[in-house]
């Protein structure tokens, strides 16, 4: 995973301050509050992602993690794995004639790419392809040749989840969901510790 942004909108002073002044039972159900806004915008992020291009949505969830607030900082870590890229045939690669075609935006036009071929690709009975592998079985991959001989070869991926999420603003939509729904899950949390301790 690799930290790509840090949200310090919850360690704004007036939030410091209201943490310090409460005990017990109300402290830990505001922490509560930030902790259930945290997953808000873990799945915001996903889902503005799959507005956007075309990859699954529990895909794409699995690849963010969004660590923190905790009581000692209140910062928000997003975390995304750009290590384990989803491939081309995940964006509707197609074999042409000369290459392979495919779709990444919703509203985009489809890419080509020239000399790139769809194989099986698997972890048994690999030929000798460097740091790629095509197999005679398993679920089909997008390669392309790095050099004019046959080997090695490359498999191709899809883009990275951070520079989707820096082309498209969704940084602003997660401040948005922040500036929203914090207000009201802390208002909900309190009420529910409250309605516990009678």
């Amino acid at each position: 995973m690799v930290l790509v942004a840090e949200i310090d909108i919850l360690n704004g002073p007036e939030v410091i301050a209201l943490m310090e002044s409460l005990k017990g039972k109300a402290r830990k159900a505001v922490f509560g509050a930030f902790k259930d806004v945290a997953k808000s915008v873990r799945t915001t992020i996903a889902r503005e992602v799959t507005k956007r291009i075309k990859v699954p949505y529990g895909l794409t969830l699995k690849r963010i993690r969004v660590q923190g607030p905790s009581l000692n900082n209140l910062a928000m870590r997003i975390h995304m794995d750009e290590k384990n890229k989803p491939g081309l045939m995940s964006f509707g690669a197609k074999q042409a004639r000369k290459g392979v075609s495919y779709k990444i935006e919703k509203s985009g036009k489809r890419g080509f790419i020239r000399s790139a071929f769809i194989r099986p690709g698997n972890t048994s009975g690999l030929r000798n392809v460097g740091k790629s592998a095509i197999g005679t079985s398993g679920p089909n991959r997008v390669f392309i040749r790095i050099s004019k001989s046959p080997l090695p070869i490359r498999d191709l991926k899809g883009p990275s989840l951070n520079a989707v999420v820096t082309k498209n603003d969704i940084d602003a939509a997660q401040k948005k969901v922040i500036e929203t729904k914090l207000p009201e899950r802390i208002l909900a949390r309190l009420r529910l510790a409250d309605s516990r301790s009678r």
